[in-house]
């Protein structure tokens, strides 16, 4: 805002507050306003529309008696058409923000342990708004949103934390890796079952093709000798044939002298038998 004489110019969502000889008289919106300074007019102050922050750093403990700093940025603003209360009302509206936001964390944070404050820092958020927005709404002003940035614990109790996690992590990375080790050897151990099992099933395989190659011979040469053997009993049968058949013709040669004939047939036909036998022999 800015004076000259008579005239102030306010700035765009700002109002200031005009008092006449100590009392409020009336508040001017942004542009061009007239100030009677004469009529014992002058400025109070002036109240800002826009959303404004204001960051907190609260230090409490928790259940398990950690102590723990939280930084809570609170959004807020003046109610439309309550600028006179939010100016007027409260002598340092931050410090009153200050003191409920304080008081609300640490009512709050030290029912839980360490570890659910960081799990519930969107409901202790919400709880600062709810109590926030209760108590300033009568002087003016309205809480926007209220957000939980960080949460810092101790710096002894940080680092037990890190080593506690780093400790947990390495205990799942070891049991991890002696699992991966595990899997590595059975995986090994089939691998190599699976090797002998096919080495065993080749070998079987080679000794089957060999005995095969090596049976068609024996059997060939076993027809042979069995084809030979069937040769010569024949010839064999066909000998003792005839010697049977010429002792009978002995026995009759002498029983019958009389009869050359027929033993002349006898012999010619033994002649035939062997001659027959020793092609039989030659083929």
């Amino acid at each position: 805002m800015s004076c000259c004489g008579c005239c102030a110019c306010v700035n765009e969502s700002e109002v200031v507050m005009i008092e006449r000889c100590g009392k409020f008289d009336r508040q001017l919106g942004s542009g061009a306003n007239c100030v009677c300074c004469c009529c014992g007019d002058e400025v109070a102050g002036v109240v800002s529309c826009r959303l404004q922050q204001l960051d907190i750093a609260c230090e409490t403990k928790t259940h398990d008696n950690v102590f723990v700093t939280l930084t809570i940025n609170v959004h807020f603003k003046v109610i439309p058409e309550h600028e006179h209360d939010a100016f007027y009302s409260l002598e340092d509206y931050k410090k009153q923000i200050n003191a409920y936001v304080f008081d609300t964390i640490r009512s709050a944070v030290p029912k839980i342990n360490l570890d659910k404050v960081f799990e519930q820092k969107e409901d202790i958020a919400i709880a600062v708004k709810q109590e926030l927005s209760k108590c300033m709404k009568e002087y003016g002003w309205e809480i926007i949103q209220v957000l939980i940035a960080d949460i810092e614990p101790d710096p002894k109790v940080k680092n037990a934390m890190n080593e506690i996690n780093t400790a947990q992590r390495l205990r799942v990375a070891t049991v991890d890796k002696a699992e991966a080790d595990k899997i590595l050897v059975v995986k090994k151990a089939e691998a190599d079952a699976e090797s002998k099992y096919l080495g065993g099933v080749g070998i079987a395989r080679q000794r089957k093709a060999i005995a095969e190659g090596m049976l068609i011979p024996f059997l060939l040469s076993l027809r042979r000798c069995l084809n030979l053997l069937l040769r010569r009993l024949w010839i064999l049968f066909w000998s003792l044939s005839t010697l049977i058949l010429l002792r009978k013709s002995v026995r009759s040669l002498v029983l019958l002298q009389s009869s050359f004939l027929p033993l002349v047939m006898v012999l010619t036909v033994q002649v035939v038998s062997v001659r027959a036998c020793s092609r039989l022999m030659q083929a």
